[in-house]
């Protein structure tokens, strides 16, 4: 299967029982992330929160010299991540860590000159109801990775020309615009 031809769609449910599916706002960022940089450039790519890998697997389709490396904290999706990535014509390029990106040992598998993109379809929901099961919830509510900690976190993460790619919903504008600042970094599309 050449890479033109790839097929996403088989990357919605796997046999290890990953129940995560592939959504709009995954797809979104996938195909709108790092639209700035040149596609044969040798990026260094971070997916925060990989669910299924489907952003990971996008990018290595879209940018063929990219390393991109996935951190997922939910074990069923990191397995289930890492399971697509290493059978997808991408595997040489993508690795998913199952870990805490915001945990202090994290810092051991960052790049010495940082990422060139991060890129997050982060947990938005902040005061809503849960899901009655645990990984969708930790894949749709915030929890320990609030939008304030991922950018002050991306922030130290990425290399100097960095970008930081995020989905989120239009009533966190406020916030996102609050932490960018924060964290100095500068919205350059909205």
């Amino acid at each position: 299967m050449s890479q033109d031809s790839f097929d996403f769609r088989q990357f919605s449910i796997d046999q290890t029982g990953c129940a995560m599916r592939v959504g709009t706002d995954g797809v979104l960022i996938g195909a709108w992330a790092g639209e700035s940089c040149a596609t044969d450039a040798s990026l260094r790519c971070l997916d925060v929160g990989s669910g299924t890998g489907l952003v990971a697997l996008m990018l290595a389709q879209r940018f063929p010299q990219a390393r991109i490396e996935g951190v997922e904290i939910e074990p069923t999706a990191a397995d289930c991540a890492s399971s697509n990535a290493a059978a997808s014509p991408f595997s040489e390029r993508v690795n998913i860590h199952a870990g805490d990106f915001l945990a202090p040992s994290f810092l051991s598998t960052v790049p010495a000159s940082g990422y060139d993109l991060i890129v997050s379809n982060p947990p938005y929901f902040r005061a809503s109801l849960h899901a009655p099961d645990r990984q969708r919830t930790v894949a749709r509510h915030e929890g320990d990775l609030t939008l304030e900690k991922l950018m002050e976190q991306a922030a130290r993460f990425l290399g100097p020309n960095g970008l930081l790619a995020l989905v989120t919903p239009y009533d966190r504008l406020g916030d996102l615009r609050m932490y960018a600042a924060s964290s100095r970094l500068m919205p350059t599309r909205l």
